[in-house]
């Protein structure tokens, strides 16, 4: 049985291979003489970055850093093997000790023509003979009347001197790969910085480029859509609803001509942990201004900003996931708000179903927007319950965990007020008849059945305060005709308010478990998180957001209610849910990946980190799922490889 490949490891070698484009070969690379050895000889000297260059890649040491990951990850595959297996020509050329690069320019030949995008990769060689056996791998063949130069399908490569190697390999692609092979080869050779820095990889995309290439047709595109938002405005015949279009469509258009002038540029980095053994992702979004209303509300978001709040802290400690974040009102909220219950009650008078339940749900959705405009907002993803391991009865949906959200101050619109609302619109009979005919092109068995929607008791004990509100719901949706009956969906909801804070449990899981979820939320019992010393910092690391997700037990917790759910219909896949289970950590012994946003000088960045012990301990959950799902199906390879073939079958 095959062993792991890491997902990142897997990724970077299938990028290296497809390269090639063809089968692997059955012989070796040619071996280096010392004449293919020397460097190929050229001109070296520097170049300037080439007009309207919008993207710009490297993986400074592609070696090094699978050496370092296949360590971290406690691999048992050797990468470098496992690329000659896939290809001896690729493996065999490749110096991965040398930097990986990539660049993007848009290109305009002439001021009316169109735009296309012209892209190239460069990497390294580790001879010239290698190189070339490389070109006839890619079944590229040389192009007259020039030096090294290769072209094929869409493609267009040359082997060429450069400051790092003995050669470089600059590979351009699309209608316009010899184009884009002239501009960007000898930038990448000999413009894009050598020197080693920090992280290991990194993209970036520029924004200006853009505008000044796409300005005509930015301006194109924005009249466009005012014209067809009037066209749209003008059959319209509900005078509130086509006020409320119009200044909905005409903020949103001037919101994506706002955004498109604000940005500057994108950035996503991958390096390895300073700190400690681990993996640091981050993205980087840089704008230039603030005329649109997403760079007002980050930096609003911004002036909160600080370390967790209480609220966090006061989770129980064995959740499997926590964040939390603040808002802030915008000037504007109370016009956009009144603009946002304009459209739903606009759109409701179009709609069928009783007038007053209509309203009851504009009433519950405008609500609760604006009661949540301000204040800190956790959302938690509980541990799994003995109960929840139990399939609810009938349920599609018991893999799904289930989610646990709580606000300070406490919302004055209950949530559940909606959740009820809308059921009750939805069992309307006008509703749901309009409903079977928006799908006349499917037939179904019946028409859209109702909701059964059950209140349910608060337990003495429970820990919840009187005024809890639990909610049952089984949903069934309707099939085509013929189709095998569909099992309801169950659907929970439960509400609870304390004097600081309200917290809202939903999910699949029976309404004991969610109740007790929201218990915990409310007033904890045992344990929380401020007990636990490996999230201490996030007491004094200031950030807009920040949290953390035992991603192992996130994965393993699903893999485990699918593969349960499998083995349920089909007893084979029991092995593999017993395994999935057995592997489980304890709580709090798997190592978390931590997440924060923040903003710095109109710069927000995304922040991500995952230490070694969790990359080993996903790398062992592969193994195990890979291991179990090849035992599955070797027995129908071979029941296939000794099935009878029929006299003119097709075979392979």
């Amino acid at each position: 049985m095959s062993s792991l490949r890491l997902p990142v490891l897997t990724f970077a070698l299938a990028l290296l291979s497809t390269i090639a484009c063809t089968p692997r070969p059955e012989t070796a690379a040619p071996a280096e003489s010392g004449k293919d050895a020397e460097k190929v000889h050229g001109d070296l000297t520097p170049v300037a970055t080439p007009d309207n260059l919008v993207g710009l890649g490297r993986i400074h040491n592609a070696a090094a850093l699978l050496d370092e990951l296949a360590g971290q990850a406690k691999l048992t595959t050797d990468w470098r093997q496992a690329l000659r297996e896939r290809s001896a020509a690729v493996a065999g050329a490749l110096d991965l000790a040398k930097s990986l690069d990539f660049a993007m320019v848009v290109h305009r030949p002439a001021a009316a023509g169109p735009a296309s995008a012209l892209v190239a990769i460069s990497f390294a060689v580790t001879s010239v003979a290698s190189a070339e056996s490389l070109m006839g791998e890619m079944e590229l063949d040389s192009v007259p009347d020039a030096v090294r130069t290769y072209a094929g399908s869409e493609r267009q490569c040359e082997i060429a001197a450069a400051r790092d190697a003995v050669a470089r390999v600059v590979c351009s692609f699309g209608p316009k790969a010899a184009v884009g092979l002239a501009v960007l080869s000898p930038y990448l050779r000999r413009g894009v910085e050598t020197g080693r820095s920090a992280p290991e990889a990194q993209f970036s995309l520029y924004a200006e480029p853009m505008r000044r290439v796409f300005e005509s047709e930015i301006s194109q595109g924005e009249a466009a859509a005012r014209a067809g938002l009037t066209g749209l405005v003008n059959v319209i015949s509900d005078n509130e609803l086509r006020i409320a279009v119009a200044t909905a469509g005409s903020n949103i258009i001037s919101e994506m001509v706002a955004w498109i002038h604000d940005i500057e540029s994108c950035e996503v980095e991958l390096g390895l942990a300073a700190d400690q053994p681990g993996v640091n992702a981050s993205f980087h979004a840089q704008f230039r201004g603030r005329r649109s209303f997403l760079v007002q509300s980050l930096e609003r978001a911004n002036r909160v900003t600080g370390p967790a709040p209480e609220l966090f802290w006061n989770q129980a400690a064995n959740v499997v996931s926590a964040s939390y974040s603040r808002s802030v009102p915008a000037p504007e909220s109370a016009a956009i708000l009144a603009n946002i219950e304009s459209l739903l009650r606009g759109g409701m008078r179009l709609l069928p179903g009783h007038t007053k339940k209509k309203n009851a749900v504009v009433d519950a959705i405008v609500a609760s927007l604006d009661s949540t405009q301000k204040g800190e907002f956790v959302a938690v993803s509980p541990a799994p319950r003995q109960q929840s391991d139990a399939k609810s009865p009938g349920s599609d949906l018991s893999f799904m965990p289930s989610a646990v959200a709580a606000f300070s101050p406490a919302p004055k619109a209950d949530p559940a007020d909606l959740f009820t609302a809308i059921v009750d619109l939805y069992n309307d009979r006008s509703t749901r008849r309009a409903l079977a005919k928006a799908w006349p092109d499917v037939t179904f068995d019946r028409v859209w059945e109702r909701v059964a929607l059950t209140t349910q008791p608060t337990p003495r004990g429970s820990g919840l305060p009187r005024n809890a509100r639990t909610f049952a719901a089984d949903i069934i949706l309707p099939q085509q005709a013929g189709a095998e009956s569909s099992r309801p969906i169950a659907f929970g909801l439960v509400t609870a308010v304390a004097p600081s804070h309200a917290c809202l449990g939903v999910g699949a899981a029976p309404p004991a478990v969610l109740q007790a979820d929201v218990a915990q939320c409310i007033a904890p019992t045992g344990p929380t998180l401020a007990s636990r010393p490996d999230l201490s910092d996030l007491r004094t690391h200031a950030a807009m957001s920040a949290g953390f997700m035992n991603l192992n037990r996130v994965i393993r917790d699903a893999l485990a209610r699918i593969s349960s759910a499998a083995a349920a219909s089909n007893a084979d896949y029991q092995p593999l849910a017993d395994a999935i289970q057995a592997s489980a950590p304890a709580p709090t012994a798997s190592p978390v990946v931590r997440t924060s946003m923040t903003m710095n000088d109109l710069r927000v960045s995304l922040r991500m980190s995952l230490p070694a012990a969790a990359l080993a301990d996903l790398a062992g959950l592969s193994t195990t799922v890979v291991e179990h799902l090849q035992t599955l199906r070797e027995p129908a390879a071979e029941e296939h490889a000794l099935a009878p073939v029929s006299k003119g079958s097709p075979t392979l």
